[in-house]
């Protein structure tokens, strides 16, 4: 098959990976290094990662999050999108209020290319953003289990939401801090 398998590229010391005539990776004494736009990269301080929101660059992981902000009295049906963007400020705006997670299966559908195995997990951030004395509780939802219930999040504290899959369209919600 003309076009598949490796060139030897002596003038540059390198070795070159083509698939269907084309050059996917090229290989030196000290370098990997793939086409642009894959999102891997080699660089004298190590390997630089980026998939969607999360970038890993020297040993460190950098993830861009999505601020939900929302500040209405009343309940509030978190939505599965402001959980997979990270990061939800709340306002529970003149009293105590109980907020519904997501179903599992809304959850489980933010997250579908690639979808999600079971033992994944998403985190969220969630914090109370409230004036005054006012506690934020959690309720379930179908295919959602909270796993320490009596866990709130008290005026100006955060809790650190963990959402692990554990069948499908079913997650346990691990609610952390507060």
């Amino acid at each position: 098959m003309a076009g598949f398998g490796f060139a030897r590229d002596v003038a540059n010391d390198r070795l070159d990976i083509e698939v269907a005539g084309t050059t996917v990776a090229q290989l030196t004494t000290t370098a990997f290094t793939l086409p642009t736009g894959v999102g891997l990269a080699t660089t004298s301080g190590g390997i630089t990662v980026t998939a969607g929101g999360v970038r890993v660059l020297a040993g460190r992981m950098l993830e861009t999050l999505t601020l939900t902000n929302y500040a209405t009295g009343g309940a509030y049906a978190i939505p599965a999108a402001a959980i997979a963007g990270g990061l939800i400020t709340r306002d529970p705006n003149g009293g105590a209020r109980t907020d519904t997670l997501p179903t599992g299966a809304l959850l489980d559908a933010e997250f579908t290319s690639p979808a999600m195995s079971v033992g994944d997990t998403v985190t969220c951030m969630y914090m109370n953003t409230a004036d005054a004395a006012e506690t934020i509780t959690f309720a379930v939802n179908t295919g959602m289990t909270i796993e320490d219930v009596a866990q709130t999040v008290a005026e100006n504290e955060s809790a650190y939401l963990v959402f692990r899959k554990t069948g499908a369209a079913t997650f346990n919600c691990y609610i952390i801090g507060a």
